[in-house]
């Protein structure tokens, strides 16, 4: 506490004790000259009054290092509280935002569940269609052991047209031989007739021969119109087998589509497991931003209690609500100590006043009551009797 603070020895100080007296002194005066008191009631309530406004002056310079720490306790608790509510706040509203992410979770799984499903039915549905195609596959293999053959006997047959036709060249050739023979023998045909008897019976033979040979060509001419007629009637078969064909094209067409939907519903679903994935990191994210303020409240907390036994928290002074606590501690051990201070001062007042007011003609130096002992000793009280 400073001196200067409580008086400054003049009547007309800003010191508390100065300010103090002056107002009551305004009052009193204001009494006095409204004659609403004599000399006598004046001086008794002026002495009165100034030991009050001296212990009152000291008393509150003395508090007034207390009063605002106080202050500044209280202070730092609003913040505090201030602090936590907004803390609840935020823990409220991330709550109810992991409630709704759990509902979105639970919807997404059963979307997931559902399409499992489906794709169970489009597989067992493929599979059925394969074991059709395969069965198809094996009929069509039947059919095609049949056609080779069938290729085959056609083959012979054409060879065999075709020998019989080289055959019938080679004779028209020698027929061509034997006429021009003829012509150019025209003069010994007088002396070959018995021969040519004898040839045309060969002849006949021969045409014979010719006659058995185109029977042999009918026949093979009615075979091929036999064979004509089985492949006209396997055409229509052929035309079923390439409608099936056609149709199983189609189908294949179907199943490669659904095969390209299916692509395009795992591609959408790899999107919405994507988002999800996403979400998850989010959600990890905000979980470990909240783990990280939680081990900032229970480093804030640790310190905290560091600072209710000690005057620093790693290094650094303590200062806040539990700094501001330990100030009010302080000033209020200070206060205890100063309390001799006080008495001293309120012993040297009530001497100071009964000196004023009693006059037995003995002078108070001789007890070592002298004007500069009474204001060493105010002065050293003011400072602290440890200062």
């Amino acid at each position: 506490m400073n001196l200067d603070s409580l008086t400054q020895g003049i009547p007309d100080g800003t010191g508390t004790f100065d300010l103090l007296m002056q107002s009551i002194k305004a009052h009193l005066t204001e009494e006095y000259d409204k004659n609403r008191l004599n000399g006598e009631e004046y001086s008794r309530l002026y002495l009165n009054l100034t030991t009050a406004v001296l212990q009152q002056a000291i008393q509150y310079q003395l508090s007034e290092p207390q009063s605002a720490a106080q202050v500044d306790v209280l202070k730092a608790q609003k913040d505090q509280i201030d602090a936590q509510t907004a803390m609840l706040a935020q823990q409220r509203a991330n709550a109810v935002t992991e409630g709704q992410n759990l509902i979105k979770q639970g919807l997404l799984l059963d979307s997931q569940l559902l399409a499992s499903g489906e794709e169970v039915q489009r597989i067992a549905a493929q599979t059925d269609q394969i074991t059709q195609q395969t069965s198809n596959l094996v009929k069509e293999g039947v059919n095609i052991g049949k056609q080779a053959d069938l290729i085959d006997a056609q083959v012979a047959t054409a060879n065999a047209e075709i020998l019989r036709v080289q055959k019938n060249t080679a004779v028209l050739t020698q027929q061509a031989i034997n006429l021009a023979s003829e012509n150019s023998n025209l003069q010994a045909q007088h002396t070959i007739l018995t021969k040519q008897a004898t040839k045309l019976d060969a002849d006949t033979d021969f045409v014979g021969a010719q006659k058995g040979h185109l029977t042999a060509q009918t026949s093979v001419v009615n075979q091929q119109a036999s064979n004509l007629t089985a492949e006209g009637l396997n055409i229509p078969k052929q035309g079923i087998l390439l409608d099936k064909q056609a149709a199983q094209l189609d189908d294949e067409l179907l199943t490669s589509a659904k095969t390209r939907e299916r692509a395009d519903a795992d591609i959408a679903l790899s999107t919405v497991q994507a988002s999800k994935v996403a979400s998850d990191v989010e959600v990890n994210t905000a979980s470990i931003t909240k783990s990280t303020k939680e081990v900032e409240i229970l480093e804030q907390r640790r310190k905290s209690e560091v600072a209710q036994t000690s005057d620093s928290v790693d290094g650094v002074l303590v200062t806040g609500l539990l700094g501001r606590q330990r100030e009010l501690y302080g000033a209020q051990i200070d206060g205890f100590k100063r309390d001799a201070e006080q008495k001293v001062l309120k012993t040297f007042a009530d001497i100071w006043s009964v000196q004023r007011t009693t006059d037995n003609g003995l002078s108070p130096n001789d007890w070592g009551f002298t004007q500069t002992a009474v204001t060493s000793a105010i002065t050293k009280a003011l400072a602290g009797i440890d200062a």
